[in-house]
């Protein structure tokens, strides 16, 4: 398990804390803080719109609330993240990948080292491009197989808030 480099006190990438908030009162780490770990991911403090499963592709808005992935939330210009060290239930606090390796779900025979693209299904991303938009910055760094419920190897590179259409 990665730990946080920044000597924060208190940071625990595999925990949440429940809330019922928006605003972050009474969180251990201050919305949106970020802090690099010891696996070289740059995680973000953020609240869960809604559950959020290990693995899902997100999209993180100006207050730090965390979505599935759509691409209707991609084109507004939202943050891109992962959810990769716990899963969240709705309202929950914790970190998230918004930069560098970490392990999320992508399409089944989706391709290595190739753009990935956000699809129709919330939370999930694949090497197609019809009618969605291009995650620029993102890619997988291993294959897909015909289960897209595992998770993969990922790397978000400079990804946070860069989309087109």
């Amino acid at each position: 398990m990665a730990y946080a480099l920044s000597g924060i006190i208190g940071t625990k990438f595999d925990a949440v804390t429940a809330g019922t908030t928006t605003n972050g009162a009474g969180t251990p780490q201050p919305l949106g803080l970020c802090v690099v770990g010891s696996d070289g991911a740059t995680r973000r403090f953020v609240q869960a719109a809604a559950a959020l499963p290990l693995g899902s592709w997100l999209n993180i808005d100006e207050a730090d609330q965390a979505s599935l992935m759509t691409k209707t939330l991609t084109d507004a210009g939202y943050r891109i993240g992962v959810v990769h060290d716990v899963a969240f239930a709705d309202n929950d606090f914790g970190w998230v990948v918004t930069d560098g390796p970490c392990t999320a779900k992508i399409a089944a025979a989706c391709a290595a080292d190739v753009q990935l693209y956000t699809t129709s299904t919330a939370g999930l991303v694949d090497d197609t491009s019809a009618s969605q938009t291009l995650l620029r910055g993102c890619v997988a760094t291993a294959l897909g197989d015909t289960d897209s419920t595992a998770l993969r190897a990922c790397l978000l590179t400079n990804a946070s808030g860069v989309a087109t259409p």
